[in-house]
């Protein structure tokens, strides 16, 4: 009775009703098992590009200096590189971010699939688990963008930071040069924050709201059809 109940369910849905119920959890599982995979190529590509425009900005601005901007301009690039280097060593950089990210999207992904195969092989009538899982997921996909806010936030204040140090050790000379540099830079950081929260929020979160939709759906159909079986 609860396989006709949910086959019938599943036709409604757009399902065929001859598919075998094992052969429709392993399409939707393996949409999710892609996604971190997907993500890290998104991410390799992204991060490419984002560090390819800050050496090519960043060497435009060195050389259009003149002679006796360019070495205090130099220096203060250098040390900006370094304070970078010494953050993301702390665990404070995008690759952290993306390591992080997908570590959270594979915990998430296996927690749906072991959730889809139980259900496949019981009768449970329960929909929380599945309603607990969306709520984790919604609330993991706020913090993403969160974490992603606040981590460039502090790029843009290092920038600021590094900056205003170099100002107050350079020569008159150079102080207005050196400010301009730091503009170029700070709207450079803004360019690359809508980037990645683009990636992320645009792209990525859909996805991973669309496997949600497709494997909580499974779930509770399975669920509906335990609760008509019970009525029968």
């Amino acid at each position: 009775m609860l396989r006709f109940v949910l086959l019938v369910a599943l036709a409604t849905a757009g399902v065929s009703a001859s598919v075998d119920l094992n052969a429709v959890a392993k399409k939707v599982e393996s949409k999710g098992l892609a996604l971190p995979e997907l993500f890290n190529k998104q991410w390799e590509t992204l991060l490419g590009k984002l560090a390819k425009d800050s050496e090519a900005l960043i060497a435009a601005q060195v050389k259009k200096q003149s002679p006796e901007c360019r070495a205090p301009v130099s220096a203060a690039v250098d040390a900006l590189k370094a304070n970078v280097a010494a953050l993301a060593k702390k665990g404070v950089s995008l690759p952290a971010f993306q390591e992080k990210q997908v570590g959270q999207l594979k915990k998430l992904v296996a927690a749906y699939n072991k959730l889809v195969d139980q259900r496949i092989k019981s009768n449970d009538p329960s929909e929380a688990a599945v309603l607990a899982l969306r709520s984790k997921k919604e609330a993991l996909l706020l913090s993403w963008e969160k974490e992603l806010v606040a981590l460039a936030s502090k790029s843009r204040a290092l920038v600021l930071s590094t900056f205003a140090d170099a100002v107050k050790a350079a020569k008159p000379e150079a102080r207005k040069a050196l400010a301009t540099v730091a503009g170029v830079l700070l709207q450079q950081e803004v360019h690359a924050q809508i980037e990645v929260i683009s990636l992320v929020t645009g792209h990525q979160s859909a996805d991973v709201s669309r496997f949600v939709v497709q494997a909580g759906g499974l779930v509770l159909h399975l669920a509906a059809a335990a609760q008509t079986a019970k009525l029968a």
